[in-house]
Order: C-alpha cells, then structure tokens, then sequence
C-alpha cells in the first residue's frame, strides 16, 4: 500500500505552475468519477466490480510519467477484463 500511496506523489515537471499537483489529482479524481458512473449505468449489478477495477486503473496511472493520460485507457480496459459484457 505504502508504494502506491508514493506513486501518487507527484513530481511536477519543471516550468510548471504551483497548483500543478493539485490540478492533476482533482482532474483524475473527476475522471475516476465520470468514468465510474459511466460504467454503473451500464452495469448496475457489477458496482464493486467496476469500483475495483477503476481504482486499480487510477493506481497503476500513477505509475507512468502521465498519469491523466494513462488512467482513461487502463480504466477501460480493467473494467472490461472483470466485466467480459463492457
């Protein structure tokens, strides 16, 4: 748990505003949100399902150097993994 909880420190690059860090996590948690209910819709029976998939896609992201752009796509495919009908 520990080594995920590092991977969501963020390490801004260089010439980037101060609230870089910040504005990163809030747009991810917003698309953990969108992406999530999006999903719940679809699948209301599978909410736990999809809740563990998408956390799991939010927390492998931050182990790229992009986390916002990784996080989409990985949450899409983890829900389809777990969900073979998404």
């Amino acid at each position: 748990m520990n080594d995920i909880l590092e991977a969501r420190d963020c390490q801004p690059p260089e010439n980037v505003p101060a609230d870089y860090c910040g504005k990163l996590k809030s747009g991810i948690a917003r698309l953990e949100a969108a992406i999530q209910s999006q999903y719940e819709a679809l699948y209301p029976t599978g909410r736990d399902l999809i809740a563990r998939a998408v956390r799991e896609a939010e927390e492998a992201s931050w182990a790229t150097p992009f986390p916002s752009l990784f996080f989409p796509a990985l949450a899409h495919l983890k829900v389809s993994e777990m969900m073979p009908s998404a």
